[in-house]
């Protein structure tokens, strides 16, 4: 991976006990500036947003609109969100058992490796602005386009900040590796071919999933734990993307077949990411 500053060596491994010592001794002390909040977590979701966005994503309003889907027992009235990611529980335990949230876990996940993980995202977000642009040219409805308005503010200070912590100058002198260049992808696809709408459900996976991992990983948070943090920063919030999504599905008229797709395949690339953080070799 080469950043744009110049500098073409990645840091060195960490194998001495003595220098992981020192890495996880430094998670005691004040958190580094340099662990910014993805947008992509339920605890950033209202960052940046008017206070009439944050209120669309507000739940304890009322009862949740529900959807009629078909279920082995007949049709029943459920959350969309909620059985999206019901269907998708397969990959949600493949995203558990990867090496890299378990290393996340454990506190002994390579820092090269997170450092590559990081580095991508931010490339990854920088990306997903660019495609929650598409969308709200698209977007006619006057709350929908607020919102992805929102996010595109979110996303670009979130970048911005990042590259400049990671010395990044350009984001196209990342070479993103293959599981988070197919993501990207994936999102450029359902920006341009799809109603706006659905680029919501595409970046539902994310939100819902990094949730969910934090929740189940909560007991590696301690003293000693130098990724403390990113399990801190990822447990659930009570403004989501999901509350939106469960609001506005009838409004939007959406396609339950489609939305079942975009999502299953949205959870498929965010496994993909996971894993290729302790697996994909440097060129």
């Amino acid at each position: 991976m080469l950043l744009s500053c110049g500098c073409t060596n990645r840091p060195s491994r960490l194998n001495s006990p003595k220098d992981w010592s020192i890495i996880l001794n430094m998670s005691a002390l004040k958190r580094s500036p340099r662990n910014v909040r993805s947008p992509r977590s339920t605890a950033a979701m209202v960052k940046h947003l008017p206070s009439a966005v944050a209120a669309l994503l507000q739940s304890g309003k009322g009862p949740a609109k529900l959807t009629k889907v078909d279920t082995p027992d007949g049709v029943k009235a459920v959350p969309l969100a909620d059985w999206l990611w019901d269907k998708s529980q397969v990959q949600a335990q493949a995203a558990l058992d990867t090496d890299f949230i378990q290393g996340i876990k454990s506190g002994l996940l390579d820092p090269t490796n997170y450092g590559g993980y990081t580095v991508q995202d931010a490339v990854y977000c920088d990306n997903a602005t660019d495609y929650f642009g598409i969308a709200e040219m698209k977007a006619c409805d006057k709350d929908l386009k607020e919102f992805i308005a929102a996010r595109i503010k979110s996303y670009a200070e979130y970048t911005e900040i990042m590259f400049k912590e990671w010395y990044i100058q350009d984001p196209k002198g990342i070479a993103m590796g293959d599981a988070a260049a197919s993501y990207s992808k994936f999102e450029l696809g359902v920006a341009t071919k799809e109603e706006p709408f659905y680029l919501l459900i595409a970046m539902l996976p994310c939100e819902k999933l990094w949730g969910w991992l934090s929740q189940q990983i909560e007991s590696g948070i301690n003293d000693t734990n130098v990724y403390s943090f990113w399990i801190q920063d990822n447990l659930p919030g009570s403004h989501t993307l999901a509350n939106y999504i469960d609001e506005n599905a009838e409004k939007f008229k959406v396609d339950l077949k489609k939305a079942m797709k975009i999502y299953k395949d949205g959870m498929q690339c965010e496994v993909d990411f996971f894993t290729s953080g302790t697996i994909e070799e440097v060129n």
